[in-house]
């Protein structure tokens, strides 16, 4: 596959299960001086997004502040991302949930254990010993488009958070407006009456008060119709929506 214009390889994380399949990243990602970088990027995305969430501050502290080498800690933090936060931290790509995670950022990003000095020196020796700045530059230019995405990511992430339906509405006011009206009884000037208990009032205003308060379960099935009606409106405008295909409804 290719990824922000770079080749790279799958590797089969599971004998006997081709299915599950890592990408191999290049293998400048896995250099000291790489891995000290996103150590430090990836506890700033951990912050980041657990402040976004609500996630006490204590709490993220907590899982940052586990002993170990840097490499172990960038790995925690990355799991975390991942697992918590459906955010894969070498993808670059937050998704809604851990299988849209999986289908566009495959199972993992795996980082290579072949010493990047090795391939430096044999780029090197093929070059005749003049291209170390070229092999340099190479060396670099994942990690450095990849510092850059991230960076783009911390300064302009938010959280989208839903939408909860309120009886001010107005698609769900209009329901209850009609609702009220089915269940107010007009007995004279001045004087009218609740259909469901029979309870006198001096306005229909105030019987619409009181069916509010005193019969709430008359606008229940209401509410979940609206609710159902916005659900379908927003499936219907997500562009990324799942669809069913003929072979799948059968």
């Amino acid at each position: 596959p290719t990824r922000f214009g770079f080749p790279l390889r799958l590797a089969v994380l599971a004998e006997g299960s081709p299915e599950l399949t890592g990408v191999v990243l290049p293998r400048e990602m896995s250099g000291p001086e790489r891995v000290r970088k996103d150590e430090a990027l990836s506890a700033r995305l951990a912050r980041r997004l657990d402040a976004l969430v609500g996630v006490r501050p204590e709490d993220t502290e907590e899982l940052l502040s586990a002993e170990g080498t840097l490499a172990f800690k960038l790995d925690l933090q990355v799991l975390y991302l991942r697992r918590v936060h459906h955010f894969c931290f070498y993808g670059t790509r937050q998704c809604k949930d851990e299988w849209s995670l999986q289908l566009r950022c495959q199972v993992a990003f795996l980082r290579d254990r072949v010493e990047i000095e090795e391939e430096e020196e044999e780029k090197e020796k093929k070059s005749g010993g003049d291209g170390a700045a070229a092999v340099a530059e190479e060396r670099g230019e994942w990690g450095r488009k990849h510092e850059e995405r991230l960076e783009k990511i911390l300064a302009t992430v938010t959280l989208d958070r839903p939408y909860i339906l309120a009886s001010e509405d107005e698609s769900i006011s209009e329901k209850f407006e009609k609702l009220c009206e089915k269940n107010t009884s007009k007995v004279d000037e001045g004087k009218f009456q609740c259909v469901q208990c029979s309870k006198l009032f001096k306005g229909s205003d105030f019987v619409s008060k009181h069916l509010r308060k005193v019969h709430a379960e008359l606008f229940q099935a209401a509410y979940e119709q609206g609710l159902t009606e916005a659900a379908r409106a927003a499936y219907l405008a997500d562009a990324h929506r799942p669809l069913v295909t003929q072979g799948a409804a059968s």
